[in-house]
């Protein structure tokens, strides 16, 4: 979920250190927001899908959080909120695996190896056993973003005011970053050392910032962009850069707004733009597969809708392809190695048999590889990645208590 407030100035920085080591990192981590922690939407290959099965939830609660795979279980368990409650299951079979004291729902769960811990719309965390027994509770600020991050001892959260870093262990505060500036997008560099935070004034007129923080909470760059205000997630690429959907223009309108795309190079002291492109919609959504970036978005201008999805080039300015399209694109698009998954959703079927679909693009040359009707999805997906499950995406029903099982 995102939150819009209005603020013009830096309040004050509270870092508490704690120790780091490269034991930090692991490939154990997952997110119902997002398979991986550096912004990349990146999946493993799974293949196109050709057919797609619903599967109903225990409860009669509408799905809170994304479902996200989860660790220490075979390839085919899951874990999604409904509610106050962590459902775990596989495509046979769901459960109840634990349901909090806490008064309001799980909106983000992620998970590793030992435990899962669920984030809760007013700022609690509660850290669980894989076998559904709670180990310790945690607050910070109210009104959490979506897109926390988990590393083997932290997890970093933000808020409409902060971000936070609590320690895996023990539910404790390691250190925290207060600002005026709302937190827009949250991701770990490539090597999961440093955590780049892009704070937003969402007003066109103001100036956006990004900061890097080494792992222990240490401002090591921040940088301001003026009249420019960042619109998607940040995306973390190799050698130290990031990408990222803004828009800027001189005047308060959105008629006024330019669109753009660009990559900096974030190792010195003083960021380096690699590149920027202009586009003729609104970045909502950044992925990278390691060998191009994938913009897409949507813009409304008199009534007349233009969406998108546009490639380029990591290494230099070229830009790959691009796709346009009539309806839609809000939800955040996944990508492996040589697809991109988007999922569509409609507000009637005249155009479309169903509702939702969800299509696959080659990202050699942006050509539709096919477009796989979800028949009973009639709102559309949780927003978060497709969970990679067994060689199958999942997704959990916005509206209903149903999740989606899309099989090659």
């Amino acid at each position: 979920m995102y939150y819009k407030y209005h603020r013009l100035l830096f309040l004050s920085i509270a870092i508490l250190l704690i120790g780091c080591s490269k034991s930090d990192v692991s490939q154990n981590e997952r997110s119902s927001y997002s398979y991986s922690m550096d912004g990349s939407h990146h999946i493993p290959n799974i293949g196109v899908p050709s057919s797609s099965y619903a599967l109903q939830l225990p409860l009669s609660e509408i799905c809170t959080s994304a479902p996200v795979a989860l660790n220490g279980f075979d390839s085919e368990t899951y874990i999604v909120a409904q509610g106050k409650n962590i459902i775990i299951g596989s495509k046979q079979s769901t459960r109840i695996l634990a349901t909090t004291t806490d008064p309001t729902a799980i909106v983000e769960l992620l998970s590793d190896s030992n435990a899962i811990y669920a984030i809760h719309l007013n700022g609690a965390l509660d850290c669980y056993s894989l076998e559904g027994k709670i180990k310790w509770h945690s607050t910070v600020s109210t009104l959490p973003k979506q897109g926390a991050l988990l590393t083997s001892t932290r997890i970093i959260i933000s808020t409409d005011s902060a971000i936070n870093c609590i320690n895996t262990k023990d539910g404790t505060l390691g250190w925290a970053y207060h600002s005026s500036l709302v937190p827009q997008s949250l991701c770990l560099d490539a090597v999961g050392q440093s955590i780049y935070l892009a704070l937003s004034s969402n007003d066109a007129l103001s100036t956006d910032s990004i900061i890097c923080f080494a792992i222990n909470g240490a401002v090591t760059t921040r940088h301001g962009f003026p009249k420019t205000r960042i619109t998607s997630n940040i995306t973390s690429l190799k050698n130290g850069r990031i990408a990222y959907g803004y828009v800027s223009g001189a005047e308060n309108t959105s008629l006024k707004k330019t669109p753009h795309i660009a990559l900096w190079a974030m190792m010195d002291s003083k960021p380096t733009l690699v590149w920027d492109h202009v586009l003729n919609y609104l970045v909502t959504s950044v992925s990278t597969n390691g060998s191009l970036i994938l913009a897409g978005g949507f813009r409304e201008n008199s009534g007349e809708l233009v969406s998108g999805i546009d490639a380029f080039n990591i290494e230099d300015t070229t830009k790959l392809w691009q796709r346009r399209f009539t309806y839609p694109l809000v939800a955040m698009i996944t990508v492996s190695n040589n697809h991109a998954y988007i999922p569509f959703t409609f507000t009637t079927q005249a155009l479309v048999p169903t509702k939702t679909i969800v299509s696959m693009i080659n990202l050699n040359d942006g050509s539709t590889i096919s477009e796989l009707p979800v028949a009973a999805a009639e709102s559309g997906f949780v927003q978060g990645v497709g969970t990679p499950a067994s060689g199958m995406l999942l997704y959990a029903d916005k509206a209903t208590n149903r999740l989606y099982f899309l099989k090659p």
